[in-house]
């Protein structure tokens, strides 16, 4: 995952607290971490952090639309077949669209993993839905 820090008043360089190793600290600082990667540093005193973002690889990110699009399909084509669905479905997909929309990609993780999505993919594993319906 790459992360981008704005920094104010760096003094240039910065400890890695996990091996004390002295690295360049620029006012726009990248880094690349790994799945779960954790880093802690020391900024001078004088240095402020003003500005912080992180953005999964694009490979991630597009999976998780494409995850949610399928997902999303698969509740219209039960509604259509009428096939009961779990309460609250009807209020997740339409979250579930808008996160797609801006880009949520945590919550859309969470909403995919949800108790009702999974629910729901279970009763379309297991229902019958007429060819006339499907995709």
């Amino acid at each position: 995952m790459e992360v981008a820090l704005k920094l104010e008043n760096p003094a240039g360089k910065a400890t890695d607290l996990t091996t004390g190793e002295s690295v360049n600290a620029p006012k726009d600082w990248h880094l690349i971490l790994g799945p779960y990667g954790l880093q802690t540093f020391a900024l001078s005193p004088d240095a402020k952090i003003t500005g912080f973002t992180a953005a999964p690889p694009q490979d991630i990110a597009d999976a998780l639309q494409k995850q949610a699009a399928e997902t999303l399909d698969r509740i219209q084509q039960m509604q259509a077949a009428n096939i009961p669905l779990p309460a609250g479905t009807d209020l997740l997909a339409a979250a579930i669209k808008t996160a797609m929309e801006k880009n949520q990609l945590a919550w859309l993780r969470r909403a995919l993993n949800s108790y009702i999505i999974r629910k729901a993919d279970l009763i379309w594993q297991s229902a019958p839905i007429p060819k006339d319906k499907q995709n």
